[in-house]
């Protein structure tokens, strides 16, 4: 039987309206660790108190792979709020062959929820992707131990999972010792509202780890935004709209502002174009002027979905280029960070990550000829296909489900 919404929707909550400051907190974990379950509980506990409207678990792996594997394959994006904030959250796939989408997640991200299903610990994959997110400069952490009420899990087991995490977090420089881990079981806290969708309030203790998250993310400093430099966002969906030539792209704003009536430019991969904001929406309402580090969907006329893709930037008019070399300073990673074991060399193609753009990339010149594991070279890169880009952005070298290198681009 399908459910009806429970909880406030965010485009008739009053808070939505409001100048609440805005996060988006990235899911983060291996396959099977429980960050969807936790999402979907999150979003119950908030529609208990008015804050947002249940998402249910089979609502957010809809696609028919995600059901018949059991497991995300592609991002997903909920978004709610407390008394103090608005949040989007970001359940990042954790399979290692959809670290791609992950990724655009990651690039996304304030905040990042490191979950850890107690009966499987850290694995090499969340390993992989919390240094991913933390050379792009996620740098504020929560962990999350879930499936604490599974059978094979006890007090000893808990305790060391804690400590595998605190000492890998270390090793990042992100504070390990002074992480905040929270342990909870969210499908208890699902299995217990029942049909009615109701938390008991006999059952404090359940839900009290999700509202301990929710406090821990508001008690972390907002990241700065620059809001009044020139307006640039990379597009990370593409929605069609309003008839066969028109689109609403969905994006993080990294700089500056937009308002309705705005001219702006389309760049990337080939394309280039210029338009003018006919609608502008966030969390679902519709808004009149959206800022840095706000979530928003911009209707675009005259684009469909063949033309306009994911890794393209909106940006103000005259103040973007594309470019198709970049000059980078990247460090190869070893094989105990998941890198390669023998080196690479001029020639080599991986895939380039940068924002939410990914794209083939060539390495026809470099500082040395080869670049061994754990070495830190100059190369200079040629692109497939035109991307914005700009210099001081890091990027990510990625081949064969390994990540290969993490670097910035220097020029």
């Amino acid at each position: 039987m399908a459910l009806r919404p429970f909880g406030v929707r965010p485009e008739r909550d009053p808070y939505t309206r409001a100048p609440l400051p805005s996060v988006s907190v990235a899911l983060i974990g291996d396959a099977g660790a429980g960050k969807t379950t936790l999402l979907s509980a999150l979003t119950l506990a908030l529609a208990n108190r008015g804050w947002g409207v249940l998402v249910e678990f089979y609502a957010l792996d809809c696609a028919a792979i995600e059901r018949q594997n059991g497991e995300s394959s592609s991002l997903s994006h909920v978004t709610g709020r407390t008394s103090r904030r608005r949040h989007l959250w970001i359940d990042c796939p954790g399979r290692v062959r959809y670290t791609r989408n992950a990724y655009n997640g990651i690039a996304q991200a304030d905040i990042g929820v490191l979950v850890v299903a107690a009966d499987q610990g850290l694995t090499p994959h969340a390993r992989e992707l919390v240094r991913i997110a933390a050379h792009v400069g996620v740098r504020d952490w929560v962990v999350f131990l879930s499936k604490i009420d599974a059978p094979d899990v006890g007090a000893e087991l808990l305790e060391l999972s804690e400590l595998e995490v605190r000492e890998f977090m270390n090793s990042l420089e992100l504070a390990g010792d002074d992480v905040v881990v929270l342990r909870g079981a969210p499908q208890r806290v699902l299995e217990l509202a029942g049909v009615r969708r109701v938390i008991p309030l006999d059952r404090p203790n359940e839900a009290a780890p999700l509202w301990a998250l929710l406090d821990v993310i508001d008690a972390f400093a907002l990241p700065r935004r620059d809001d009044r430099g020139a307006f640039w966002m990379p597009i990370d969906d593409v929605f069609a709209r309003y008839g066969p030539r028109s689109v609403i792209v969905t994006g993080k704003v990294a700089r500056g502002s937009l308002a309705l009536g705005d001219e702006f430019d389309l760049l990337g991969f080939d394309q280039s174009a210029r338009g003018v904001v006919r609608s502008l929406h966030q969390a679902r309402a519709p808004v009149e002027r959206v800022s840095a580090g706000d979530h928003a969907g911009v209707w675009i006329e005259g684009r469909t979905r063949w033309n306009t893709r994911r890794g393209q930037v909106l940006c103000a008019p005259g103040r973007g280029d594309m470019r198709q070399t970049l000059r980078v300073r990247l460090r190869a990673l070893t094989s105990e960070e998941g890198g390669r074991s023998t080196p690479y060399y001029i020639g080599y193609r991986p895939q380039l990550h940068v924002h939410t753009a990914d794209v083939t990339a060539t390495v026809v010149e470099s500082s040395r000829v080869d670049t061994p594991p754990g070495a830190s070279r100059q190369h200079r890169l040629t692109l497939h296909a035109p991307i914005f880009a700009l210099p001081g952005q890091r990027i990510v070298l990625r081949a064969s489900d390994q990540t290969v290198a993490l670097g910035e681009i220097i020029d």
